[in-house]
């Protein structure tokens, strides 16, 4: 998070606790406008996985892009602990659908507005996106390179 918060001076990494939160503010290029973007950490593996519930709440997630990092030196582990996070993930908007769906923004009318971008896709019937966006990143590449194929 420091460094997407362009934070100076070079800090040494530390662990995470399970769930951190910081925020950043920045002048939008377009009208220069303040944009302001909240960041939560929920770290410490699977076990504290119930806290995606907080960055993920109703007041917020129709405006929620979330960041799955995989560490690339664990790779035994990397598909399975991807999908534990999505189905958390899933999970946790299948409570806020539930909670919301009479209001305007629902997962099911994001799920809807997101729909068209499937049309006309011949994998469409195999699929089932998420209703906001999930950006997936592996971390430690450069452990990852050395590793024997």
């Amino acid at each position: 998070m420091q460094v997407f918060l362009n934070q100076s001076g070079k800090k040494d990494a530390k662990q995470s606790a399970p769930l951190e939160y910081s925020f950043g503010r920045k002048t939008s290029l377009v009208g220069g406008a303040k944009e302001l973007a909240h960041l939560y950490e929920v770290g410490g593996g699977k076990a504290f996985s119930d806290l995606v519930k907080i960055p993920i709440g109703a007041d917020q997630f129709s405006n929620t892009v979330l960041v799955v990092v995989l560490d690339l030196s664990k790779l035994n582990g990397i598909l399975s602990s991807l999908t534990f996070w999505l189905k958390a993930i899933r999970a946790q908007l299948g409570v806020l659908d539930k909670a919301t769906e009479k209001s305007e923004v629902s997962a099911d009318s994001l799920k809807g507005q997101n729909a068209a971008l499937w049309e006309g896709h011949e994998d469409k019937k195999h699929l089932n996106p998420l209703p906001i966006p999930v950006i997936v990143v592996a971390n430690k590449y450069d452990t990852f390179i050395k590793e024997d194929p």
